[in-house]
């Protein structure tokens, strides 16, 4: 009896653990994935909640955890993407944020920058694996489409960009304009003089550019 009841037990242990696997790999099969961000082992993010380099650009996810800002969006900026000095495109405006979708073509590593009128606004340096590297959301691999998603906000492109504390003191726009279309922006200075410029269109030979304006200070 003393051995019928060890095998007894055993079985039951067995069981007990088979049953504890098959839960385990159904709850890891379920979980939501949008949480996860890029592994820091595969990508270091420069923008403004990192180390600080445009206080008003920040990376998105799933390249980053979620952010809280207190600036405003600038959203009539032409925003283009590079990955090892190759342009990817430009991105397209998507609500709250800019996006492209990119699809790394080659292993290695690599700098992604975010460019506007040829400034660099913030960058990340990116490690691509191959198809049997790791697959979480915020990395990148060969052949898979990662959505690069950042936000530009006003006064990312002033000389030099607006500090939080600055935000509301310094008079500084920027636009990209259509080169064939043209058109104007304006700003205010401290003491309620309008600034601007009207630019009349070039031409679809001449690319399209980006112009800044603000207050000397």
């Amino acid at each position: 009896m003393h051995t019928k009841t060890r095998r007894s037990s055993a079985r039951r242990i067995w069981l007990w653990a088979l049953l504890a696997t098959f839960t385990v790999a159904c709850e890891n099969a379920n979980s939501p994935t949008e949480t996860v961000v890029g592994d820091p082992s595969f990508i270091t993010l420069h923008d403004g909640a990192t180390d600080g380099v445009n206080p008003r650009f920040f990376f998105l996810p799933p390249l980053a955890p979620t952010r809280e800002f207190i600036g405003v969006l600038d959203p009539d900026l032409s925003a283009q993407v590079y990955l090892g000095g190759a342009l990817q495109g430009t991105a397209v405006l998507n609500g709250e944020h800019y996006q492209l979708d990119l699809t790394p073509l080659a292993v290695g590593n690599f700098v992604l920058s975010v460019q506007v009128g040829g400034t660099v606004v913030g960058s990340a340096d990116v490690e691509v694996v191959g198809p049997r590297g790791r697959r979480g959301r915020g990395d990148f691999v060969v052949d898979r489409t990662v959505p690069v998603k950042f936000r530009i906000e006003e006064g990312a492109l002033c000389d030099p960009p607006i500090e939080d504390e600055d935000l509301g003191t310094r008079e500084c726009a920027a636009k990209s304009f259509d080169a064939s279309e043209g058109g104007s922006l304006t700003t205010s200075t401290d003491g309620g003089l309008t600034i601007g410029l009207d630019i009349p269109g070039q031409g679809a030979a001449i690319p399209d550019f980006t112009v800044v304006v603000e207050e000397c200070l």
